[in-house]
Formats: structure tokens, sequence, C-alpha cells
């Protein structure tokens, strides 16, 4: 019997986009999956300078950092804290990424899957 997974928006969007990125940077090179691994860790940690330790910790689980992306369960579980702790860094989260300045990361972390 198979179980049903529930994953959240943002987590299956980023986990689509890992999956389905392909070999070649914008500039026609071969990347390997290592190598892309590496692309988006620089540019997530980019995107994460200037946020707490939380706040980063909990951007890169959900963005896949470590090479696997986790759902909000197993993040409130590693980290211990609470589900509407977790709803309030994401929310902070999201506010400190859409900032103009940190929308050009966005850009740079499509790229790297594209």
């Amino acid at each position: 019997m198979y179980e049903v997974m529930h994953r959240d928006p943002t987590s299956m969007f980023f986990e689509g986009l890992i999956a389905t990125s392909r070999p070649y940077s914008g500039e026609g090179i071969i990347l390997t999956p290592d190598q892309i691994q590496t692309q988006l860790r620089a540019v997530i940690n980019e995107i994460t300078k200037g946020m707490t330790a939380l706040q980063s910790k909990v951007t890169k689980l959900l963005w896949g950092y470590y090479g696997m992306i986790f759902t909000e369960d197993d993040i409130v579980d590693m980290l211990d804290i609470s589900h509407a702790t977790f709803k309030k860094i994401e929310r902070q989260v999201n506010q400190t990424i859409l900032h103009p300045e940190r929308v050009i990361h966005l850009r740079k972390l499509y790229e790297v899957a594209h």
C-alpha cells in the first residue's frame, strides 16, 4: 500500500525546479548534478544573508540546500518548534525574500535549475 504525502506548494515548486533542471548552464556548459547542487547552495546562501539562524535553517531545509526538500512536519520535528512558530518564520522569510534587493537572487535560482 502506498502512503500519500501532502507537501506544501512551495516545497513542491522547488522540488520540481530541482528535479527538472537541465544539465546545461546559461552559457551552454554541461553541468553535473553535483555542480547544479553547488550553484543552488551558493544562491541560497546569498538569499539567506542577513536572516536569523533559525530563518536561514528553515529556508535551507525548505529549498533543498542539503540535497533533499523537507516538509513542514519534518522541519517542525527536526528543529523542535511549533507549527505556529514555523508559519511565523516562513512568513518572515517570504517577506525578506520578496524584497526588491533579493528578487535578483530568485532569478539566479531559477537560472541554476534551467
